[in-house]
């Protein structure tokens, strides 16, 4: 997801938050995250010099990429998308549905949904290309901040913090509260969160597993699975809630800086540069290789 410039905190344990996709380093001081993004059975992270290191399943060559110089990483099922620092993007893997061609930028941010990508470009419009089977690529019209493309659906933030969504809502997965504004949004499978302007987590869709049953925050960011979901409080812990089988910390004891929710796990950057995962680990998924050079701005 996109992070915003130019906030300030409190002190490095926040009070208050960052902007989405920033964590607070220093006092008064807010550093964009690195890159980390969960699929259905891989895991992406964006390394030190622009690298990605991936773990997991290659059996869609989801993890088989030209290595370059990126500036963010996104994974969806069985394919994975990137953004180069020169604002264009690449995509690879599973390619059934065309998830794998990537237009021409330049684009703002973009993000890996099931089986269709969505994109931002410079000026705030949505693009959207893939599987189209629920109307994923039916992105609304008008200027948007941050997206997140779920499996069938997909949901953005316009520039004045309502949250539209598209694409299946056969459990109101697509269907967010009107009236609220949101500072950062996260589309599962049957479900979505967002956060509030408070930090608060608000969840719609499904509750089959409690997923959508968020604890009181307030959080500097959320993320969601196909039947759990976590967020990263302001002191840095990370709580979770939804089925019991994945919706657990990466790590309990540690502060984390950021957070992803693959289909079954979750993997998080400690504040001291490891990654942590948790969760259903049948492909390697939750089992990031030691030492991983992350970059930490």
């Amino acid at each position: 997801m996109p992070g915003w410039t130019g906030v300030s905190c409190e002190q490095a344990i926040c009070n208050s938050p960052c902007s989405g996709g920033q964590s607070c380093v220093a006092p008064d001081t807010c550093s964009q995250d690195p890159s980390l993004s969960g699929g259905d059975r891989h895991t992406c992270l964006l390394a030190e010099k622009g690298s990605i290191e991936c773990w997991g399943s290659d059996y869609y060559g989801q993890m088989t990429f030209e290595k370059s110089a990126f500036s963010r990483v996104s994974a969806g099922a069985n394919h994975t998308c990137a953004q180069y620092q020169d604002e264009t993007i690449s995509c690879w893997g599973d390619g059934f549905y065309g998830q794998n061609q990537a237009p021409g930028g330049p684009f703002a941010s973009v993000s890996a949904g099931g089986f269709h990508n969505c994109a931002l470009r410079l000026d705030g419009r949505i693009f959207c290309w893939g599987d189209d089977l629920y109307g994923q690529l039916e992105s609304p019209d008008g200027f948007y901040k941050q997206l997140s493309g779920g499996r069938y659906h997909s949901c953005a933030i316009r520039e004045d913090g309502i949250v539209r969504c598209w694409g299946d809502n056969s459990d109101l997965q697509a269907k967010p509260p009107e009236s609220k504004q949101f500072i950062q949004v996260a589309a599962g499978e049957y479900h979505s969160c967002g956060l509030t302007n408070d930090g608060e987590a608000e969840c719609w869709g499904s509750n089959l597993e409690g997923q959508t049953s968020a604890p009181e925050g307030p959080f500097n960011s959320v993320v969601v699975g196909r039947y759990h979901s976590c967020a990263i409080q302001y002191d840095g812990y990370v709580n979770c809630w939804g089925a019991d089988a994945y919706a657990r910390p990466p790590h309990a004891a540690k502060r984390f800086i950021t957070l992803t929710a693959g289909r079954y796990h979750t993997c998080g950057v400690a504040e001291d540069g490891i990654t942590h995962c948790s969760g259903n680990d049948s492909s390697g998924q939750a089992s990031p290789p030691p030492d991983l050079p992350v970059q930490l701005q």
